[in-house]
């Protein structure tokens, strides 16, 4: 099948390029800032295009935002506009509407322990404004993801191939600068960027992964561990945060190291219509630093 886009990234050896790498680019989550064209080029010109691979890609968007987890305001733009910005992607499958799947319970042989119990109730009060169970909103998140693999696993099953890479990407990330190829990066392990809040040595994060498509199982099927109580989800209740690492631990799946610095912060809209990066997610730019219309990011001091 002919792909969504072609790589134009010219850094790969030619026999490399000639060898037709195929990656499925998954992309999860709220849509918020991806339908900004500045966003959206971006992740087209410093993501996609530069993986230098035949890429073919994915959607699964839901119109439920509430606000992110760091207090910022919800964002709500047209589906006209959202449908517009993914199309310039050219995709193979999309999702773009309300997130209707059934909030798992917990199993009721999955026992917790009484530190766990008293763990779990401090993160409750955490999230206690979304009125559902503490650990709803992880298990949302992942879920979205699982069911972006599933649609690229339907793809391969009705054309008869398996992709080499499956990239998550989450539609509100701007990268300020162009990302590797894959010819950089070893495909025997899970690539993850650097610079999250409290990231560990070798880093893993939940904004971007690239994934050998050999290891894309335990990546990409973590909401299963609500479900069937795995260890990692005990994991997760103990502390709180670290359960991806703690599942690829277990599956023993490995992670590059060291982490890719890959040119990219969270995007999020504060006063009135600018757009701020988190510059906390990503150490090389300042905090509170503005994002115009032109790409560029600017400080009180100047242009970053």
């Amino acid at each position: 099948p002919r792909p969504s886009l072609r790589g134009t990234q010219k850094i790969c050896p030619a026999a490399v390029a000639e060898s037709r790498v195929r990656a499925a680019f998954c992309f999860t989550g709220q849509p918020r800032l991806f339908t900004q064209r500045n966003v959206h080029m971006s992740l087209l010109q410093n993501l996609v295009s530069t993986f230098e691979a035949d890429v073919f890609t994915f959607f699964y968007l839901t119109d439920d935002d509430s606000g992110s987890s760091k207090g910022h305001p919800a964002i709500r733009d047209d589906p006209h506009a959202v449908m517009e910005a993914i199309a310039s992607f050219h995709p193979k499958e999309v999702h773009y509407g309300p997130f209707r799947q059934e909030i798992p319970a917990i199993p009721a042989d999955c026992i917790l322990s009484a530190s766990n119990t008293s763990h779990m109730a401090v993160h409750q009060k955490e999230i206690a404004k979304w009125k559902l169970p503490w650990w709803s909103t992880w298990w949302q998140t992942w879920e979205k993801v699982r069911l972006a693999y599933l649609m690229v696993m339907d793809y391969e099953l009705k054309h008869g191939f398996h992709f080499d890479w499956v990239v998550r990407v989450r539609p509100d990330v701007w990268f300020f600068g162009p990302m590797l190829p894959h010819c950089r990066m070893h495909d025997s392990a899970i690539h993850f960027p650097a610079g999250i809040t409290r990231c560990l040595d070798p880093c893993v994060n939940d904004h971007l992964a690239w994934v050998p498509r050999r290891l894309a199982e335990t990546y990409f099927n973590a909401s299963l561990d609500i479900r069937q109580c795995h260890g990692s989800f005990m994991e997760l209740v103990q502390e709180f945060g670290f359960f991806l690492r703690r599942r690829l631990d277990q599956a023993m799946v490995p992670v590059a190291q060291p982490a890719l610095h890959a040119p990219y912060t969270l995007l999020r809209r504060m006063n009135g219509h600018k757009l701020h990066a988190e510059c906390e997610r990503y150490r090389h730019l300042p905090p509170k630093s503005q994002l115009f219309a032109d790409g560029s990011v600017r400080t009180a001091t100047g242009l970053a």
